[in-house]
Parts: structure tokens; C-alpha cells; sequence
């Protein structure tokens, strides 16, 4: 009997134990599930302003009015010897060898002539659209390093600050809604400003180290 009693005894101290230990797993996994929903750290950025701000797009946009210039200076003499064929055609006797012979050279040098315009502008906007592409791929790097330096889990492009077309058609409107990707954004979370300090900063650290 004492024995049968024993063993009775045991068991509010078991189930005791039991409670205790369940009791410490649900703390631990409470912690873990806390510590796993902490809210991630957020920074905003505007990415025209910051694109816009940089001082390299300044000094690109240098090089872009260059190869403009360059380009637009064989258009313009092209053109200037196209008036010049015009002007002998019309003064040439109608019917004449020379008229004829003047008349080739004309029509080959504005075939030419909208060729070369045609070409010059796509290389101005391959130039313009590479200059952007390398910009916002620095852009991605830097904003991963400031997020690093500044303990932000992520760094977004915020487009809060556009507006929803009016007048648009259903398409548009729906278009805009379905690809904004932050609806409201605070100003405390607003990393623009410190992001371009920092690019432009980095920017005449590397200029100044190339220059002899």
C-alpha cells in the first residue's frame, strides 16, 4: 500500500514538471516569433531627385553635349552641301548632262544625309540611356552600403509623392495603381538628401584621386 502511494505522490510532481517545461518551450518559442516579427528597418528615397542631384549626371551630361555637338556638326555640313548641290541643280540646263549628273549627286547626298541624322540620334539616346543605366546601378550599390552603414534593413524608390492621373482612361488609372509601390511614406524615413551627400562626396573622393 505505502508503495502504490509512493508512486501516487510522484505524479503531481511530474505533471508539475511537465507544466514548467511546457511553460519555458511556449516562452522560447513566444521570443523566437517576437524576435522574428521585429518590424524591418525602412528608408526612403526619391530616385529622381537623387538621379537628379548627382554631380556626375552633371558632368555626363558634359560629355553627352560633346558628342552632340559632333554629331550635329556633320548633319549641319552635310546639309550645307545638299543646299549647295540644290542651288547648282536649279542653274543647270534643264536636260543637260550636268544636270543629270548633279541631279544623282543630290538625291544620293540626302539619302545620306537622313542616314546620318537618323544614326546620330540613336546614338545620343544609346549614349543618354547607358549614362542612366550605370547611374542607377551606383545608385543600388550605394544604397545597399548606406543601409549597411545606417542599420536599414531596406532602401525603397518612393513613389508616395505621385499623383493619380486625371482624365486617364480605365487601362491608365489601373496601370498607375497596380505599380505604385509605396502608398505613404513619413518624412522621418526619408534617407534622399543623405543618400546624395553621400554619392556626390564619394563622387569627388574618386575625381580627385584620378587627376594626376
Amino acid at each position: 500500500m505505502s508503495a502504490i502511494l509512493r508512486r501516487r505522490s510522484l505524479w503531481p510532481l511530474a505533471l508539475c514538471c511537465a507544466f514548467l517545461a511546457l511553460t519555458g518551450f511556449a516562452y522560447r518559442a513566444g521570443a523566437s516569433a517576437m524576435q522574428a516579427a521585429k518590424p524591418a528597418s525602412i528608408g526612403l528615397i526619391n530616385i529622381e531627385k537623387v538621379i537628379n542631384s548627382l554631380e556626375e549626371l552633371s558632368d555626363q551630361q558634359n560629355r553627352v553635349d560633346e558628342l552632340v555637338a559632333a554629331r550635329r556638326k556633320v548633319v549641319d555640313d552635310m546639309s550645307a552641301q545638299v543646299e549647295k548641290l540644290q542651288g547648282e541643280l536649279r542653274l543647270a540646263p534643264e536636260g543637260s548632262p550636268q544636270r543629270i549628273a548633279k541631279g544623282r549627286e543630290f538625291q544620293e547626298l540626302t539619302y545620306k544625309l537622313r542616314i546620318e541624322a537618323d544614326v546620330a540620334v540613336a546614338v545620343i539616346d544609346a549614349q543618354k540611356g547607358e549614362i542612366y543605366a550605370d547611374l542607377f546601378r551606383k545608385i543600388s550599390d550605394a544604397s545597399a552600403r548606406f543601409a549597411q552603414r545606417n542599420g536599414y534593413d531596406m532602401i525603397l524608390s518612393s513613389d508616395a509623392i505621385a499623383e493619380t492621373p486625371r482624365g486617364g482612361t480605365e487601362q491608365q488609372v489601373k496601370g498607375f495603381i497596380v505599380s505604385r509601390r509605396v502608398i505613404f511614406g513619413a518624412d522621418t524615413i526619408d534617407v534622399t538628401d543623405q543618400l546624395i551627400t553621400m554619392m556626390n562626396n564619394e563622387y569627388k573622393a574618386n575625381a580627385n584621386t584620378k587627376r594626376p
